[in-house]
């Protein structure tokens, strides 16, 4: 089932991570930090065993989808869309002086990213 699932172990504790970091009352007891570091630590784990930096407090979207979670870099201030799907070996970073946001349902691939399609 899902919860032997190495890549939905991988983003259940992102996503558990995130949600502890950013729940307003999380630094106002000793337990609630301890769980906190606790999940922290793990979902490190997990990220140093596939080789990926996703960090808990950038945004993510519902449905993110990662079929090879190798070698994957994502800047802290990207913000992630409904419905991604991020491929193995993939960095994304955040460059907003250039203006390299992608619109929704886009297809990007290359270095530098180019859109190659547009899903309508």
């Amino acid at each position: 089932t899902k919860i032997f699932n190495k890549k939905y172990k991988l983003l259940f504790l992102l996503r558990l991570d995130s949600y502890l970091l950013n729940k307003s009352n999380m630094n106002k007891s000793t337990y609630n930090a301890f769980i906190h570091r606790s999940i922290h630590i793990i979902n490190s784990y997990y990220q140093h065993k596939f080789s990926i930096e996703i960090s808990s407090s950038m945004k993510l979207g519902k449905k993110l989808y990662l079929p090879h979670p190798n070698g994957i870099i994502i800047h802290p201030k990207t913000i992630i869309g409904d419905n991604c799907r991020i491929l193995q070996q993939v960095t994304i970073g955040n460059n907003i002086s250039k203006g390299k946001d992608i619109p929704d349902n886009y297809i990007v691939a290359g270095v530098p990213a180019k859109i190659i399609r547009v899903n309508t």
